[in-house]
């Protein structure tokens, strides 16, 4: 009896936290001249962000026909402002399907001198349960660090990282 009690506890607990399945994942590299920005995340969303003319069929085949719409969607997914409050514009923005079949949207910015924030536009259209994590990367030595130099969790659209490109380090508020 007790056993039982037990397991509908951990039962009910686990439903309480389920996700959609949804989660993504955010990386920002930075490097000399510019900052690379990947969100990675399941087809599942992607063709969630797509709506309801996303593709369909086998995963390989309807990315292929997914790839330029959502390279033309991704700016749209993510912002990125400079010191001066304005919104960077991606100079280059590619959509791939990674060997593990997530979805990576990489968008690349110029490297401002001044402190940038990192706006994650698309939590709008997820569920509170499924944040993203943020990585921040310093690349600007060629060395492919294993570790971030930070890692945060973003819950919500409202909430920004503020970080400074020239001194790799997140500005906390």
């Amino acid at each position: 009896m007790f056993f039982r009690g037990a397991l509908a506890i951990l039962f009910l607990t686990t439903s309480l936290h389920a996700h959609s399945g949804t989660e993504t994942e955010t990386t920002v590299s930075l490097f000399k001249e510019r900052v690379t920005v990947v969100i990675r995340c399941a087809p599942e969303l992607a063709w969630r962000f797509l709506g309801p003319d996303a593709p369909r069929g086998p995963l390989t085949r309807s990315f292929a026909t997914a790839k330029p719409r959502l390279e033309k969607l991704a700016p749209t997914l993510l912002r990125i402002d400079g010191s001066d409050g304005k919104a960077l514009e991606p100079t280059r923005i590619r959509a791939d399907l990674e060997p593990d079949d997530h979805v990576a949207l990489t968008l690349t910015y110029p490297r401002p001198a001044g402190a940038m924030t990192l706006h994650a536009v698309f939590l709008k259209r997820l569920d509170a349960l499924d944040p993203t994590t943020v990585r921040f990367f310093d690349r600007t030595t060629g060395k492919r660090a294993a570790d971030p130099f930070a890692t945060r969790q973003l819950e919500s659209s409202r909430q920004s990282l503020r970080f400074s490109p020239g001194q790799a380090r997140l500005i906390e508020p």
